[in-house]
């Protein structure tokens, strides 16, 4: 990955079609790698979540190839520096690298929102940070158990009541949802989480940069690309099933 940044890193707009090709399956090929090692940590993480040695084993991946492909910030960086006709032009020369256009169009669509190299490397380091209250929520939720008729389910099998065509047993379900979510959980963890990456972005981005469109979440730190638009609608979705009980639960 060094070595990726040591040949390429500051040259992208010097390349020619055959050279930025070479440039990109190298880089391709180490995401697939890493994207690899990701999915077996992933998967086997969430068919047991409350495993603690699953949860550090994917935690230590997530950290370490967050370090290693810190200096591979910059190919999306200059990337989208480019000019367009310098890209299409690359493209017209060479029909293996115009297969990667649909990547490089979905890439470059970003490039209002990018920052300063800096900050867009200290936004990937965070990373490791920003995910941490994602895997308490999940274990939280895998250790629930509902009682439904005098069974013990899982979330899971729980949620599949709110579906039944039976009025009454869809209620039930909701209620009981409603009682464990405010018997269990705790989510001041969560919030203190959150809370600090927030106070570290908006420290770090205080720049300027163009304002997001409007079909994107505005946010009280639009600056920062990664943190505010993907992890708050992470967060919005993540959190929406204990809003809804919580309401129920009001309302009974």
């Amino acid at each position: 990955m060094r070595r990726l940044a040591a040949d390429y890193e500051g040259k992208l707009a010097e390349l020619d079609a055959d050279a930025l090709l070479t440039c990109v399956t190298r880089n391709e090929k180490i995401s697939q790698v890493a994207g690899r090692i990701m999915s077996y940590a992933g998967l086997r993480y969430y068919q047991l979540t409350t495993d603690s040695e699953r949860a550090q084993f994917m935690s230590n991946c997530q950290e370490k190839l967050t370090n290693f492909t810190t200096p591979l910030v910059f190919f999306t960086l200059e990337l989208n520096r480019l000019e367009d006709a310098k890209l299409d032009a690359a493209f017209a020369a060479n029909a293996d690298l115009a297969r990667y256009k649909p990547v490089f169009d979905r890439i470059r669509a970003m490039k209002p929102y990018q920052l300063s190299d800096e900050l867009e490397k200290f936004l990937h380091d965070l990373g490791v940070v920003g995910d941490a209250w994602e895997r308490l929520f999940d274990e939280t939720i895998a250790g629930l158990t509902f009682d439904i008729e005098g069974e013990d389910l899982n979330i899971e099998a729980t949620l599949n009541y709110l579906t039944d065509h039976d009025r009454a047993k869809r209620e039930m379900a909701a209620r009981e949802l409603a009682r464990v979510f405010h018997e269990n959980i705790n989510l001041s963890r969560v919030h203190n989480t959150a809370a600090k990456e927030k106070r570290s972005s908006i420290a770090g981005a205080i720049c300027q940069v163009p304002k997001p469109r409007a079909t994107f979440p505005t946010m009280s730190n639009p600056k920062c690309r990664g943190a505010a638009r993907c992890r708050g609608r992470r967060l919005s979705e993540t959190l929406a099933p204990l809003l809804r009980t919580q309401t129920q639960m009001a309302w009974a």
